[in-house]
């Protein structure tokens, strides 16, 4: 910097002169390149086609993968200079596309030409990345994930999901997917096809209008990477599907039923491993003044715990009888403490969660 003011000051008239740059390019395209061979380079060259000295006075990347090296040496009209950019592809498989800004002074009136470089190109990564970074799926196709969890999602609203996928060959691939429940919808972020080691998105949207129940909704479809059904890959969907309580008004909550439990334990005590189903019993309440409905209860283990209630509508001050049923045999351990979902329409605890526990012996 103090060989630029020195020669702004010898030439001071120059200083408030026109300059101007040219670049030799301002995009550069490595191909696809070898995550295995490591940092790859390229120069920059900045041509001073102005009448007045100039120079580099910063380089800035977009991304801590990408290095600019530069001279901060006076740039005298007619000279040259070059930005060498390097960028490390160790650790990151697929396309990249990143940014470069320099700044060059002209040294008059803090007036600085700004010019923004690109470097792009595909890292065709190293089986131990893709692996780690994508370890689900096999043939063509790799997945950061084979879950699509959604979230909690309203009954009015859409949720999304998100899985990412790598193209690990070296053809273009075509995904498409089947068996997918009315709910769902799937695409492609971006064209229908996915290049040579190209990182891509699949995007997931969830319907909760039509969703099939309230509370956890679990549902499974077929990836298939390319054309044809080989390889495919079984993705699980899941979301937690809520009553929209956003349009209630002041009048509805006062009146609103209240869900209510005189325990929230059911206790079955010392339960015979080869005794039979054993089932247990619990009163549903509802505090409130306007009907409770009880949309779903419900057992995260359906193999070794049911659950049934009746009524499922519980005028104001009634109550409904919750029964629970428990295979003994189908017990992994020797302790039942199985989670209850009870699902109503009270805006306050809409989903009511119940202990069934017992020992097993």
């Amino acid at each position: 910097m103090k060989n630029i003011f020195l020669i702004l000051l010898v030439f001071p008239l120059l200083a408030s002169a026109q300059a101007s740059v040219d670049w030799n390019e301002l995009v550069h395209d490595f191909g696809a390149i070898d995550e295995r061979d490591g940092n790859v380079t390229c120069d920059f060259q900045v041509k001073n086609s102005g009448i007045v000295p100039v120079a580099i006075v910063s380089a800035r990347a977009s991304c801590g993968c990408t290095t600019p090296k530069f001279s901060t040496s006076p740039i005298l009209p007619g000279e040259t200079s070059t930005v060498e950019v390097t960028f490390d592809p160790i650790g990151r498989p697929g396309r990249f596309d990143k940014k470069v800004k320099v700044d060059i002074s002209t040294g008059g009136d803090d007036q600085n030409i700004s010019t923004s470089l690109r470097i792009k190109g595909v890292v065709v990564g190293d089986g131990a990345t893709i692996t780690q970074r994508y370890p689900q799926g096999e043939g063509p196709m790799r997945l950061r994930s084979t879950v699509a969890a959604f979230g909690s999602v309203k009954n009015t609203r859409h949720g999304s999901a998100m899985i990412e996928a790598y193209n690990n060959s070296k053809d273009t691939i075509w995904p498409h997917w089947e068996g997918l429940p009315e709910y769902i919808t799937v695409r492609l972020n971006g064209a229908l096809f996915i290049a040579p080691a190209e990182q891509r998105t699949i995007m997931l949207s969830f319907d909760g209008l039509n969703a099939p129940d309230y509370g956890l909704v679990t549902s499974t479809f077929t990836l298939y990477p390319d054309r044809g059904e080989s390889n495919p890959i079984t993705i699980d969907a899941v979301a937690m599907v809520q009553e929209d309580f956003s349009m209630m008004t002041p009048t509805a909550k006062a009146k609103a039923p209240v869900v209510a439990t005189e325990s929230g334990t059911i206790e079955y005590g010392t339960i015979s491993r080869d005794g039979g189903l054993v089932t247990g019993s619990i009163s549903i309440y509802n505090r409130g003044d306007n009907p409770l409905l009880i949309r779903r209860a419900y057992s995260n283990d359906p193999g070794v715990v049911s659950v049934t209630v009746t009524p499922e509508k519980v005028k104001k001050n009634k109550a409904a009888t919750l029964t629970v049923t428990v295979d003994p045999t189908q017990l992994p351990s020797e302790l039942l403490n199985a989670r209850i979902s009870v699902i109503t329409n009270d805006y306050q605890n809409s989903n009511l969660i119940l202990r069934a526990v017992g020992d097993v012996k």
